[in-house]
């Protein structure tokens, strides 16, 4: 046995009873207590959150600590996810729209919120004149006619051919090239 003595991490006396160890440090019984303000929680034998080399309950560690979820504006202890410079719990970083979770997966920023990309692009209402579909976010869009086009979809309604930046004429509201204009 050590003729080493004991001093508590709390009241800084030396121990002679009953005593515990936790963050490398010994305590007298009933002294390893969070040392939030007006709180002195017990915290032998649960859960508890080491800062400034003192230990705090998860209440007194998220209110003196903790980031602020952005989604549900509560403490965040445990996993973070940082995006659109500010941080959420990960069950809370979901689409504005459909709420499926987007950690991981790309996503867009609409008004401050996050947003997917199939519900992004469906709330720009950018759909295609030529084959009806959703011009997606990361898409180049042609704009002519008061419509906007796919790039690959805006051709000659006639010959199929690409304009590549060439003129067009239009014909019955569609889009012709100069050969099948004539």
């Amino acid at each position: 046995m050590s003729d080493e003595k004991r001093i508590c991490g709390k009241c800084e006396n030396e121990i002679t009873g009953k005593y515990i160890t936790a963050m490398d440090k010994t305590w007298c019984d009933g002294h390893f207590t969070c040392a939030g303000e007006d709180c002195d929680s017990n915290l032998e034998g649960t859960p508890f959150y080491e800062r400034e080399e003192k230990p705090f309950c998860k209440d007194c560690f998220a209110k003196k600590f903790a980031n602020v979820c952005n989604g549900c504006k509560e403490p965040i202890v445990g996993k973070t996810v940082t995006a659109m410079k500010t941080t959420w719990h990960t069950d809370c970083f979901v689409c504005k729209e459909c709420k499926k979770p987007l950690q991981g997966k790309p996503f867009f920023e609409k008004n401050g919120e996050p947003w997917c990309q199939e519900d992004f692009e469906k709330s720009r209402g950018f759909m295609c004149k030529s084959c009806g579909k959703c011009i997606g976010a990361t898409e180049k869009v042609v704009t002519a006619m008061d419509a906007k086009f796919h790039q690959g979809c805006f051709n000659c309604a006639n010959c199929k051919e690409d304009f590549g930046g060439k003129s067009f004429y239009v014909k019955n509201g569609e889009p012709w090239c100069e050969k099948c204009s004539n």
